[in-house]
């Protein structure tokens, strides 16, 4: 699609020698889809409330919106406010 999301990997080569490789983290884009939706809202729930196991590494980084270390409403409701602008 064009559209980097979390997960994705960029690579810098030169002349075929990789130089380096990023891991994208996108606050808030949970699913990896590159932007923030009521799907990545959802994820984190699932994953606060129900779920520990539901998210691999590099999403969970991503869900911590405020990044003080931890998951929890204040991430879902800082989310919500970004994609819904209340």
């Amino acid at each position: 699609t064009g559209i980097l999301g979390t997960g994705d990997k960029v690579t810098i080569k030169l002349e075929e020698v990789l130089v380096s490789e990023y891991k994208i983290t996108i606050l808030g884009d949970i699913d990896g889809d590159g932007i923030s939706s009521l799907t990545d809202i959802m994820k984190i729930a699932n994953y606060i409330y129900k779920n520990k196991n539901s998210l691999k590494e590099e999403y969970k980084e991503a869900a911590d919106y405020d990044d003080n270390g931890s998951h929890d409403l204040q991430d879902i409701m800082k989310i919500a406010k970004a994609i819904y602008g209340k």
